[in-house]
């Protein structure tokens, strides 16, 4: 699992067309994924901060900085943030891939593979690769 980990931390921060902020927040999410981009985590956080300041309804900016805490290895944190975003907006399929990934990396991995298929489910295109090995985790745990 180890070597997975520099992985979902890569797919963690890749930028995506598909998680659309609304267009007040989005020179927010721009600049904080342009520090996480450049490992710059606290720095995005604190400005997923600011963003949240003037727009505490936007979805996005919570799972953006649920990413950034992800990165940092803050679990907790990011789970808190997908969790808000959800609840903000239960159609981010964002939100649940990367709320899965928050999972796998806690081995709870029941819990993984119902956000990937909930993603699924909402158009998010996940690796089928990686949502067998999810999956026969989630069995061998039972």
């Amino acid at each position: 699992m180890t070597r997975l980990i520099p992985l979902v931390a890569a797919l963690c921060l890749a930028l995506t067309v598909a998680q659309a902020a609304g267009p007040a927040a989005s020179s927010y999410v721009q600049q904080g994924m342009e520090l996480c981009n450049a490992g710059k985590f606290d720095q995005a956080i604190q400005v997923f901060n600011e963003g949240l300041k003037a727009h505490p309804q936007d979805a996005v900016l919570y799972d953006l900085r649920g990413r950034a805490y992800f990165a940092k290895g803050q679990n907790a944190q990011a789970l808190a943030d997908h969790n808000q975003a959800l609840t903000l907006n239960p159609r981010l399929a964002e939100a649940y891939k990367n709320r899965a990934l928050v999972y796998y990396t806690l081995e709870n991995f029941h819990e993984a593979a119902e956000n990937l298929k909930q993603a699924q489910a909402l158009g998010y295109r996940v690796d089928s690769d990686f949502m067998s090995l999810v999956t026969r985790k989630a069995a061998a745990k039972r």
